[in-house]
């Protein structure tokens, strides 16, 4: 299982009503935003930190748009993001670090070698 974790639908206001026109109208939503919840037991690293992030549960973003002119509809990534500090931490300021969908799965891995 790659991610361990429950997953929430998350849109902005705007998307939410394009999504509902587009829908009334029989058309796709062009973009959608995916937010899940990860959860690492041990301390890890990411390439892009010097220092390693701690144990906790964080969001994960991930950003999609539409592949068009497919018969079918079908999304691409176009970004992934990780909130730092987890969000147990009670912080004044959050961070977005764009992370590669990868890089997290792997993380995931090495936290849990059972889950493969």
């Amino acid at each position: 299982m790659l991610w361990p974790m429950f997953v929430l639908e998350h849109q902005t206001v705007a998307q939410a009503l394009l999504g509902r026109n587009h829908q009334k109208r029989g058309l796709p939503v062009t973009e959608r935003t995916t937010v899940r919840l990860i959860t690492f037991r041990h301390p890890f690293n990411l390439e892009s930190l010097v220092a390693p992030l701690d144990a906790g549960t964080y969001r994960l973003v991930v950003d999609e748009e539409l592949i068009e002119g497919l018969s079918f509809t079908a999304y691409r990534k176009v970004a992934t993001h990780l909130e730092i500090p987890a969000i147990s931490v009670e912080a004044v300021r959050r961070q977005s670090l764009k992370v590669s969908s990868d890089e997290i799965a792997s993380a995931l891995r090495i936290d849990d070698p059972a889950t493969e």
